[in-house]
């Protein structure tokens, strides 16, 4: 930037106008494409579940049951998360990866022919960033890069999100289950226990529905089929993605048993010294850093005590939210730790948008009556159901049987 202006004030025209209109045009690219990206998405008839406006730290963030709005401090950019069709899931997927890529080097060059040819680089320099940061950002679920999805064919060993068909089903079963429409979730998992690779994915979708539910020793019990050894494991195994699910699988077994402390406070004994466990073997993991892993992670912090660092992952926890399901879950957490504080009204409001985001969710009434329980009496809170006494095979040690 400093070429530009020092150039500009030893010419002898006045440049200041164009390079200033240069520079808002080159940051409006990013805006821009995901304006185009946002269109083209919703135009292949793809959902939009998650828009996160620019980067930095979490302002607010808005929820509805199908989308989660996040704003953050410096509103430069958009991102957007899409669920593409489930019958040209791969299809879909390719264009819109392709549009996010190729739309901000085509505003960019758009724009410069625009411009006056002194001021023209400045923008093609915004634009070559934008495009860069899209093209070479590596797609969540897999090692490769977005510009290699949207134009490279790969086989299912590299990413099987694209080249296996019963993913789309599965994708579609995730946010199903993330909007709590179990029944609906549940047809689309058919047969996909079958397919290798999509077989950790449909266990973790099914325990997720046990924990909606609140059966955490079902939804542990379920888990344990990724974690038995071979070959007492009848589940077929994706060779690339079977260690990220069965690290998901042992993230979900000790979150199942920090909501079983949290709805029955006499399994402290059992559920914290698991949930230590984990993280002791998994904290330098990137699946340590997943949503249930940190939903984990802060609930162990509240049991403890800390009720300032539970208050900064629980901000963590909601800045990172994907889902309705994740902003419910960060929310009950966020009301137990206004309640530890002595603020009771506020913890009942927090609980009361957390039942209004995902009221099919049995943790919102766990959390009503946790708070009652504690430090609420007198209190309006609605009261939940009785704790219900803990199963056998829920704290059952899943390193016990390491996986071969």
């Amino acid at each position: 930037m400093y070429f530009f202006t020092y150039r500009a004030a030893h010419s002898g025209e006045n440049r200041f106008p164009a390079l200033w209109a240069a520079l808002a045009l080159g940051i409006a690219i990013g805006p821009a494409a995901s304006a185009v990206f946002y269109v083209v998405a919703r135009g292949l008839g793809a959902q939009v579940t998650r828009v996160a406006v620019g980067s930095g730290r979490m302002v607010r963030v808005w929820a509805s049951p199908t989308r989660v709005v996040r704003l953050n401090t410096i509103p430069l950019s958009v991102r957007l998360n899409y669920l593409p069709r489930r019958e040209r899931y791969g299809r879909d997927s390719r264009i819109v990866l392709a549009t996010g890529v190729l739309t901000p080097a085509l505003l960019g060059i758009l724009e410069a022919v625009s411009l006056p040819a002194y001021a023209a680089p400045l923008c093609l320099c915004f634009a070559l960033a934008y495009t860069s940061a899209n093209a070479l950002a590596v797609q969540p679920g897999t090692s490769r890069t977005a510009v290699a999805r949207a134009f490279v064919t790969a086989p299912p060993e590299k990413d099987a999100m694209l080249a296996v068909p019963e993913y789309a089903s599965l994708a579609h079963a995730v946010s199903a289950t993330a909007l709590g429409d179990l029944s609906a979730s549940k047809d689309l998992l058919t047969g996909l226990r079958e397919n290798p690779y999509t077989a950790g994915g449909s266990v973790l979708v099914e325990a997720a529905h046990q924990r909606i539910a609140g059966d955490y020793s079902a939804s542990s019990r379920t888990l344990a089929g990724l974690l038995a050894p071979a070959p007492e494991n009848q589940i077929p195994e994706d060779p690339v993605r079977g260690a990220a699910a069965r690290t998901g699988a042992l993230a979900l077994s000790s979150l199942n048993a920090m909501l079983a402390l949290e709805r029955d406070p006499t399994l402290r004994d059992r559920a914290v010294p698991l949930a230590e466990k984990y993280l002791e073997r998994y904290a330098k993991e990137r699946g340590a850093r997943a949503p249930q892993t940190l939903a984990m992670r802060t609930l162990l912090q509240l049991e403890k005590g800390e009720l300032v660092t539970a208050a900064h992952m629980c901000r963590r926890q909601l800045s990172v939210a994907g889902t309705a399901l994740d902003v419910a879950e960060a929310l009950c957490t966020r009301a137990r730790i206004e309640a530890a504080r002595g603020d009771v009204r506020k913890a009942g409001a927090t609980v009361a948008r957390a039942g209004r985001i995902a009221p099919w969710y049995a943790r919102v009434s766990v959390v009503h009556g946790r708070i009652i329980t504690d430090v609420a009496a007198g209190v309006d809170l609605p009261a939940s159901a009785p704790a219900v006494a803990a199963e056998a095979g829920l704290f059952d040690d899943p390193w016990s049987a390491p996986p071969s």
